[in-house]
């Protein structure tokens, strides 16, 4: 919980400049303060509202609560053959954030199930068709998830324990009778649309075909990979018959320099060359040759050079040379020009299988493209053909794509589910409004609620802080809070119900003289905000705390208004600080001792109707403070009268006396500004009447025991 500042806007506007300095944002430790305080409006307001609840649960007729489960299935994983058209009925989020069984749960509570349900109701059960009408299915019909799983769980609640069984077995059944039809619609429209498909791909299938036929005719093959086999194999040994043809070219021409310069070494020489197979005529000459030249040698054994028979032998020799050397020649020139022309063909053959390797890629890329067409086309319309035949075997069939797991049975007990939710609903009501009462209430409480809220507003430091008294540790005496009885009460060392008050008051006396004063006497003006904060109280006890330390103490009662102090020392107020004043008494004649160290003067008979004489009072306090330790003055309270802050200026301390709880932050504010006009500065607070609720952890307030094993509080 946190209040902000806009809860000022619920307070009147006369209040808002109270609020502008105060930190709304109050710590977890204010809370509890608030909390503490304000418990008895807290626990009335949470009371009521529990008790509301019961009587709400009192009043309220029992319900009864009846549930059945169904399993959500894909279609397709039902149907025979393994029928996938369309994936006809499967559970398919179409978006990344969609979820099938959320959809099917809007299904079951759609409006068009829900006529079904209540119209078939009304003929199982006549007699209670008018408790079941559509409102109350929508209001009734809960459908939830089991986590984990694809099962569906449907309840309904009813007064009547028949009729919730009833109703959720009646939306089951027309659920599923639903969903079956459904499926067969949608089996149907799968079926219509196959048949209205396949004359297009038959028709797409012959088409494919004439286009892949057409292409074969045209291109001349009738199985383009054995083809381009055969090429590229032809095309290898092209090569190698081009190179042999080559190679015999080159050793002709190889033949015929050889021929050339043997014949021009000389004619002998001829014969000697290295001879291929050449044409009869040659074979003839070059054998008249060879025996030209056997004759020729058998000659020259024979017979002395010169001789006729020789030369005319070797004439012979050189014609037939001759002549074998022309035909050699000849021959070499015809069987190169026959290589070189079958070269050329070889050459051509050659460059025409390479144009037709070279269509080859272009043409099988064709024929992939149109075989590819042809047998997608093909696949599709068998694959209709086989979805048809399956498509009217499904539209034959009853299938459902929801189980049932569990059917709802009559419950013999009402739900208590929606009672324990009524009671933790109505426990978490009450507490928030328990709360916000306690907040709102202390808001509006214009009031200062606790000791660090007075010491915020005041800015001034804290000289002691007086418990709110109590007969035992754990009573707290309200009476005295809620008489505000003007009497105060001075608390003695010989009662044990006032130690605790006692130790308070010798703390803040410690205080009191461990401060550092420019003057032989002390003077100490005790004042409050507002009347029946406790400061007259406060003065007495105080003085008798100095007194009991051995201090010599006067304590004057300049309450004119309404004074107290005698009431309090039960002594005679017949005379007092008005008659001394006033000149009709002595200060001496009127003075009064209760204690030991402890001097009392009253406020006197006149101060009701006398007006304080601020300059008189200056002149009597100069005039006896040399002759007493510590002077207190109990003053009337600041927004009362005007005295106090007059009165401050002849105080060495002033004590500015807050009771939380008693005391309006207007009032503090006037408080404040009052006695800012004093020419003193040192200020101090004393919280008075404060009870252990009040006090922030930061101001230490617990409870510790003296020598004599005597509880004490500790400040």
């Amino acid at each position: 919980l946190a209040i902000n500042s806009s809860l000022i806007l619920l307070l009147p506007m006369s209040s808002l400049n109270s609020y502008e300095e105060i930190d709304l944002k109050i710590n977890l430790n204010r809370f509890g303060l608030v909390l503490r305080r304000r418990w008895l409006p807290s626990v009335g307001v949470f009371m009521s509202v529990i008790a509301l609840a019961l009587i709400y649960l009192a009043l309220k007729k029992p319900v009864y609560k009846s549930s059945g489960s169904i399993l959500v299935k894909p279609q397709n994983s039902s149907l025979p053959t393994g029928f996938n058209t369309d994936s006809v009925g499967e559970l398919e989020a179409l978006g990344k954030q969609s979820d099938p069984l959320i959809t099917e749960m809007e299904m079951i509570r759609s409006r068009p199930i829900l006529e079904l349900t209540a119209k078939a109701l009304s003929y199982k059960m006549s007699d209670m068709s008018d408790d079941i009408s559509i409102l109350s299915l929508e209001k009734g019909i809960e459908v939830d998830t089991i986590p984990g799983t694809d099962i569906l769980k449907i309840s309904y609640q009813s007064l009547e324990p028949i009729v919730a069984a009833a109703v959720v077995n009646t939306l089951i059944e027309v659920y599923i009778e639903k969903n079956i039809q459904n499926n067969r619609v949608e089996v149907v429209a799968a079926r219509e649309f196959i048949e209205s498909q396949l004359p297009k791909t038959a028709a797409a299938v012959r088409e494919a075909e004439q286009k892949l036929s057409l292409f074969k005719e045209q291109s001349q093959i009738v199985a383009l990979d054995d083809e381009s086999s055969q090429t590229i194999k032809s095309l290898a040994e092209l090569e190698n018959i081009l190179a042999q043809a080559q190679a015999e070219l080159a050793e002709l021409n190889a033949q015929s320099a050889e021929l050339q310069r043997n014949w021009e070494m000389g004619l002998e020489t001829v014969s000697n060359s290295r001879q291929m197979n050449f044409s009869p005529s040659f074979q003839e000459v070059s054998q008249q040759l060879r025996q030209v030249q056997n004759q020729l040698v058998i000659d020259r054994n024979r017979y002395h050079s010169p001789h006729p028979a020789i030369e005319n032998l070797e004439q012979q020799e050189a014609e037939l040379q001759a002549r074998l050397h022309k035909l050699q020649v000849t021959q070499l020139k015809v069987q190169r020009l026959g290589l070189e022309r079958r070269i050329s063909k070889l050459l051509e053959l050659q460059a025409t299988q390479k144009a037709k390797k070279n269509t080859y890629p272009q043409l099988e890329q064709t024929q992939r493209e149109l075989e590819g067409n042809f047998s997608a086309a093909r696949i599709t319309h068998e694959s209709l053909l086989k979805s048809l035949q399956e498509a009217r075997i499904a539209e034959n069939q009853t299938i459902a794509n929801v189980q049932i797991i569990s059917t709802a049975q009559v419950p013999e007990e009402p739900d208590t589910t929606s009672r324990r939710l009524i009671l933790f609903g109505g426990s978490i009501l009450g507490t928030l409004m328990a709360l916000a009462t306690a907040f709102i209430i202390d808001l509006f409480v214009p009031s200062v609620k606790d000791v660090q809220q007075a010491k915020t507003l005041l800015d001034y430091p804290f000289l002691g802080i007086i418990p709110f008294f109590t007969t035992s540790k754990s009573f707290v005496s309200f009476s005295r809070m809620i008489s505000k009885q003007e009497a105060p009460r001075v608390y003695l060392e010989n009662d044990p119900n006032s130690i605790y008050m006692i130790y308070a008051y010798n703390l803040l006396q410690h205080k009191l003289s461990s401060l550092n004063l420019d003057r032989d006497g002390k003077v100490i003006v005790i004042t409050s905000s507002v009347p029946k904060e406790g400061k007259s109280e406060v003065c007495a006890n105080l003085a008798a705390a100095f007194a009991r330390a051995g201090q010599r103490i006067l304590l004057v009662d300049a309450d004119l208004y309404e004074p107290s102090q005698h009431q309090a020392w039960v002594t005679s107020n017949t005379y007092g600080l008005g008659e001394v004043l006033a000149g009709q008494a002595k200060l001496q004649n009127v003075l009064h001792e209760p204690l030991v160290n402890l001097f009392f003067l009253s406020a006197g008979q006149l101060s009701a109707n006398a007006v304080l004489d601020i300059r008189q009072l200056f002149s009597l306090i100069n005039s006896i403070r040399k002759d007493y330790d510590v002077i207190i003055i109990d003053t009337p309270s600041i927004v009362s009268a005007t005295d106090s802050s007059h009165m401050s200026k002849l105080a060495d301390c002033t004590l500015l006396v807050v009771r939380p709880e008693i005391v309006d932050i207007r009032s503090i504010e006037i408080a404040k500004q009052a006695l800012n006009f004093s020419d003193r500065q040192l200020l101090g607070i004393v919280a008075n009447a404060v009870k252990q609720d009040n006090v922030p952890s930061k101001f230490v307030y617990s409870q510790s025991t003296d020598n004599n094993n005597r509880i004490l509080p500790s400040i």
